[in-house]
């Protein structure tokens, strides 16, 4: 991670935003589902389990959705857990878990996103969940403006920046090389065509 950006800068950006009504939106949730035993006890880390685990197998499509809409107030520490469900997403798809799952994480704040996407990247993950997070990654610096941009960047560790880089680079090739090869049918399909109408010409 870069110098510019200091500890004291991510720490403000990876905390939750979570206020007393939010608590105790999810502890109403979970006394609702039937979980809600030694609640008073829990800590930050602890009700980020729960809300995942309530957000995941509850049957209410209400709860689920309101609970979609608290999750990204547990800052970066949400965005693993969410990066997972999408990952798996065809487990999920009859309760359209993925779909909030993503909606959540489009209305999380970029700075603590890409916090929590560059903490994903660090951890030594399957291929394709480490292909989730380089895709988000990408889309966030694509879509911000440049003054959040170099923020953004600066908030990677050099490997990740890298990774992303090489990612890049690589979905420009394969682009590339799929424009090349739509080109490269196209002019065949064409030849076939001329050369038909040659035939039912002569």
């Amino acid at each position: 991670m870069s110098t510019l950006i200091g500890s004291s800068f991510v720490a403000l950006h990876s905390q939750h935003t979570l206020q007393y009504a939010d608590w105790l939106a999810v502890y109403t949730l979970a006394k609702d589902e039937g979980v809600g035993e030694h609640l008073d006890s829990y800590d930050c880390e602890n009700f980020l389990g729960l809300a995942v685990y309530l957000f995941i197998t509850t049957q209410s499509q209400g709860t689920r959705e309101q609970l979609s809409r608290l999750l990204p107030k547990f800052g970066s520490a949400i965005v693993l857990p969410l990066l997972k469900i999408l990952y798996r997403k065809e487990i999920f798809v009859e309760q359209n878990i993925p779909m909030l799952a993503q909606q959540s994480l489009n209305e999380m704040a970029p700075y603590p996103l890409m916090i929590g996407l560059n903490q994903v990247l660090d951890l030594n993950l399957q291929d394709a969940l480490k292909t989730v997070a380089l895709q988000m990654v990408q889309q966030l610096l694509q879509s911000c403006e440049p003054s959040v941009y170099v923020v953004l960047s600066q908030l990677l560790s050099e490997t990740n920046r890298h990774l992303v880089s090489e990612f890049s680079m690589s979905q420009l090739l394969d682009h590339a090389s799929s424009r090349g090869r739509c080109q490269h049918d196209e002019r065949g399909a064409n030849i076939a065509v001329l050369k038909r109408k040659v035939v039912q010409c002569v």
